[in-house]
């Protein structure tokens, strides 16, 4: 998915069963690639470098791990606490933005807003072992 900003972002990346970004990458011939980590976690927050074979940066991702609001690497009460702030206005004046991965996890059901669908999501996710919401970017 290519943001509004110019970003990219790697999307469906289920953060219940496997919330390792370096899972979900495979690069061929002699190209390589890099995660960079967010809060010493491979998370939503984090950044992916792509080298080409000289090993000079190509491009950039960001993973997005839905639900996963602060970047911890797992859908839990807090992530539950930050949507509510967004949506109540403790956040401040919370803009849904394609600059931040976190902000972009924010938005589980992808209709362009943060509010209390999300938290129901959210909270539907944490109720069930296996999950029965997974976002998939094509």
């Amino acid at each position: 998915y290519e943001g509004d900003d110019g970003l990219n972002f790697i999307c469906g990346i289920n953060s219940l069963d496997d919330p390792f970004v370096s899972d979900y990458i495979v690069t061929t011939g002699d190209w390589s690639y890099e995660v960079e980590e967010f809060n010493s976690q491979e998370s939503t927050g984090s950044k992916v470098v792509i080298y080409d074979a000289d090993h000079n940066a190509v491009e950039e991702y960001y993973p997005v791990l839905f639900g996963d609001v602060n970047g911890d690497c797992s859908i839990n009460g807090l992530d539950i606490l930050l949507l509510m702030d967004m949506v109540t206005g403790a956040w401040g004046d919370f803009i849904l933005s394609d600059e931040y991965p976190q902000t972009f996890a924010a938005d589980l059901n992808h209709d362009g807003d943060v509010n209390g669908m999300d938290i129901l999501c959210i909270m539907d996710c944490m109720s069930t072992d296996d999950a029965p919401f997974q976002f998939i970017e094509d």
